[in-house]
């Protein structure tokens, strides 16, 4: 799994790619027309809280989609967590990101 770290590649993420919400976190992605590895990015604003709850959260997320949840190839992803992210556990934050993944996978048609 790669990073996004070009302002383009957000900017192509957020111009062109669709949104999925659940509670505490939003997925934007974007299904790329190549196989090359899928990229992701975690961006929390100041608004997650302080910077120990805004890395906090992102770890949280990161560890999640190392795990499981994220394909392997063909896609970008930017996951923006909300502030009430920071302060769940472990176990929800992975479950969450499972099924906005899953929740995305079935908007472009592979998932039934």
């Amino acid at each position: 799994m790669e990073s996004i770290r070009r302002a383009a590649e957000f900017r192509t993420v957020y111009d062109k790619g669709r949104v999925v919400r659940r509670a505490a976190l939003r997925l934007c992605y974007y299904r790329r027309e190549d196989d090359a590895p899928s990229r992701i990015a975690f961006v929390a604003s100041k608004r997650v809280g302080s910077a120990v709850r805004r890395n906090r959260a992102k770890r949280l997320l990161r560890e999640a989609c190392r795990l499981d949840g994220v394909p392997e190839v063909g896609w970008d992803m930017v996951l923006i967590p909300s502030a009430r992210l920071a302060s769940m556990g472990f176990d929800e934050v992975r479950g969450l990101v499972g099924r906005l993944v899953a929740d995305a996978m079935r908007q472009e048609g592979y998932i039934g």
